[in-house]
Formats: structure tokens, C-alpha cells, sequence
């Protein structure tokens, strides 16, 4: 690997490529603007990101695990927050993720569902980044970095992203 960074091949869609391309600053290309844009994505979900207690951090993702938040465009351009909020009251009310995590959880969902868009995806970009740690490569990474796996936002072994934060 360059000190530049690892070549990777995506493919995009013609839409995607175009808005790309539309951003592209100084006819840098589109390799340049997902740079960019990822950065901003992820400085922006850092920054968005809503003041919850570890034990609501770990309600939340345990209410969305198994949910699919990915990169289906179809599922992952859905409103976050209605997703969210349903996924959350349905596991506290049927599954007691309430009593499991000593969360109240009629103010969180208050609380979630007073949510910015911003915020939202804020939520949905830890919850991916909270279970795609689980991965035995991924989790040696955040190890080897210093962090803890199964950390949440809030504790001191959760690491940011491309250590963009710390």
C-alpha cells in the first residue's frame, strides 16, 4: 500500500457518477470527490451526533441489530427516524430492552424521536459502525488502534472512524 492509500474499485451508478463528477473541484475526478464527500459524511455523523448515555447507545443497537441499514439504496435513503424509532419501541415493548439495559425507554424514544435528520443519521452511522466491529478482522483493527470493540459512543474504548476523532 502507498502512503496514498489503498486502490479500490467501486461501481457507480450513472446518477451517482454525474453528482460526483459535479463535485469534483478542480476536474479532480470522482476518486477525489468520494474522498471528500466520505470525509465530510463521517465528520458530519461525528458532529451530528446526539448526546445519549452508553446504556441508551446500547438499547439502540441492540434494538437495530439485524436491521439492515446498509448500502441498499432503496432501504438506506428510508427516513431514518421513522425506521429508528419503530425498531427501538418494538424491542423495548416486546423484547424488554428497557429492563435489559436500565434505560427509560419511553423518554428515549422521546427523545429520538425529536431527532434531527442530521441526528438521525448520526445514530444509524454508529449502530453500522457498532456491529461491523464484531468482525474478527475488523475488532484486531480497533484493538490494535487502542480502542474496544465493544465500545459505544460515550466509553473510553470507542474509537471514531479513520480516527478522524478520538
Amino acid at each position: 500500500m502507498s502512503a496514498r492509500g489503498q486502490v479500490t474499485s467501486i461501481y457507480l451508478s450513472h446518477d451517482l457518477r454525474d453528482q460526483l463528477l459535479d463535485r469534483a473541484a478542480g476536474g479532480t475526478g470522482p476518486g477525489a470527490s468520494i474522498q471528500t464527500l466520505a470525509r465530510r459524511y463521517i465528520d458530519l455523523a461525528w458532529r451530528s451526533r446526539p448526546t445519549l448515555a452508553p446504556a441508551e447507545w446500547r438499547l439502540v443497537c441492540d434494538a437495530l441489530n439485524g436491521t439492515w441499514l446498509g448500502d441498499d439504496t432503496t432501504i438506506s435513503t428510508m427516513p431514518a427516524r421513522g425506521m429508528i424509532i419503530c425498531e427501538v419501541e418494538d424491542a423495548i415493548r416486546i423484547n424488554g430492552l428497557g429492563e435489559k439495559w436500565g434505560v427509560d425507554g419511553t423518554a428515549l424514544t422521546h427523545r429520538l424521536a425529536a431527532l434531527t435528520d442530521a441526528e438521525c443519521e448520526s445514530v444509524r452511522d454508529v449502530v453500522i459502525v457498532f456491529w461491523a466491529r464484531c468482525g474478527d478482522a475488523a475488532a484486531a483493527r480497533v484493538t490494535a488502534a487502542g480502542g474496544d470493540p465493544n465500545a459505544v459512543p460515550g466509553e473510553p474504548g470507542w474509537r471514531e472512524s479513520l480516527s478522524v476523532r478520538s
